[in-house]
């Protein structure tokens, strides 16, 4: 399933708008949003009463790149923020095996956001294209998160709303912590709300649901 239009509730629009474009290149979109690859990334404005406005919380995305180029991704990254990567015990790249062979890294972004590039194992080369010019290829929005009090709960709705679009990807086999429902394309990944985003130690998931449209 590809993401094809995200809406994403945050303080302020502007800001991710202005960020992302500054730092990840990513052309604007009609209204408050950005393009990247196969999605339109749109922000919404929290209410000033919206219930999760506590600072250490944040929202999580993970950017799709061709497989291949997450060592100059990740240079490029760091070069565009002026920060370093988050890392896990010293590891800015993380190699992950299993049926979500994939490689990332991770970043702090707008709103204690933590946002990862994700190359995939599984992804066809023709899907793959690089640029020639030095600047990242972002090819869609690969994960959203949410922070859900029930993971394995959560997971049953989305199953019954989506069905087979959205399968069970990985994550904890009892569902208690962490779960990714969709595949390397597009998956929302549910994670207990009490548990930081990896590989941080104190970001906690937003509550605010993203609607999206596949």
């Amino acid at each position: 399933m590809k993401f094809l239009e995200i809406a994403l509730p945050v303080h302020d629009p502007s800001r991710w708008v202005s960020w992302l474009s500054g730092n990840l290149g990513t052309p604007p979109a009609d209204g408050l949003g950005v393009t990247i690859g196969w999605t339109r990334l749109r922000f919404t404005a929290l209410s000033p009463d919206a219930s999760d406005t506590s600072p250490d919380h944040g929202h999580h995305l993970a950017f799709a790149i061709p497989t291949g180029s997450i060592d100059a991704a990740a240079r490029r990254v760091e070069q565009a923020t002026g920060r370093p990567l988050l890392d896990d015990d010293g590891a800015t790249v993380i190699d992950r095996g299993g049926n979500w062979a994939s490689r990332s890294i991770y970043f702090t972004g707008p709103e204690n956001s933590i946002l990862e590039l994700i190359e995939h194992d599984g992804r066809p080369e023709t899907e793959t294209p690089t640029a020639q010019d030095g600047s990242l290829t972002l090819l869609g929005v690969a994960e959203i998160g949410r922070g859900v009090a029930d993971v394995a709960a959560a997971g049953d709705d989305l199953a019954a709303q989506y069905g087979d679009r959205l399968p069970h990807g990985f994550g904890d086999p009892d569902r208690r912590v962490i779960a990714a429902y969709g595949d390397i394309d597009g998956a929302v990944v549910l994670a207990k709300d009490d548990r930081p985003w990896y590989p941080t130690q104190d970001v906690l998931p937003r509550a605010e649901e993203a609607r999206f449209r596949g």
